[in-house]
This record gives C-alpha cells, sequence and structure tokens, in this order.
C-alpha cells in the first residue's frame, strides 16, 4: 500500500477504501483456492489422496505461500512460472 500511498497520491478515505478491497479480494482468493484444492482431492483415490498430501508439504516445507484459515496447505505455482501477487501492486 505504501507504494501505491506515495504514487497515487491517495487520501485516507481511499487508502482505507483500497485497504478493504484487497483484503477482500485476497480473502475471495484464498476461498477459491481451498475450494479447488478440495475439489481435486475429492478426484483422487484415497492412495493418491496420501501423494497429494504430501507433495502439498513439500511446497509447504520450501517456503510456498500456504496456510488458508481453514488449515489447509495450498502449493504455489512452480517458480518458472511468473506469479503476479497483490503485494507486487501495491
Amino acid at each position: 500500500m505504501q507504494k501505491m500511498d506515495s504514487a497515487l497520491k491517495l487520501t485516507l478515505q481511499q487508502h482505507n477504501a483500497i485497504e478493504k478491497l484487497i483484503e477482500e479480494g485476497q480473502g475471495q482468493i484464498s476461498k477459491a483456492m481451498q475450494e479447488t484444492f478440495q475439489n481435486v482431492r475429492d478426484q483422487l483415490t484415497p492412495e493418491q489422496r496420501k501423494k497429494y498430501e504430501e507433495l502439498l508439504k513439500q511446497f509447504h516445507q520450501q517456503g510456498r505461500p500456504a496456510s488458508p484459515a481453514n488449515g489447509t496447505t495450498i502449493p504455489a505455482r512452480p517458480p518458472q512460472t511468473p506469479v503476479i501477487t497483490n503485494a507486487s501492486l501495491i
């Protein structure tokens, strides 16, 4: 937010409104990712689920973003794929 504040010379009201929008957007993204990964799990056999959970743990251990509100670990895209995050816009 700091870069956006100074570049756009946001008022306090604008800052607060935009910050809220970003937080809500991040929550929606997190929820969508949780649902997607649960849907993936639902398509797997019990044996595949075990391996899938292990893959998710490996992503988490490598310092990838994780830990949605319900405790589900979500892997990030592979490092060679560029990812645009809200943080890079701020």
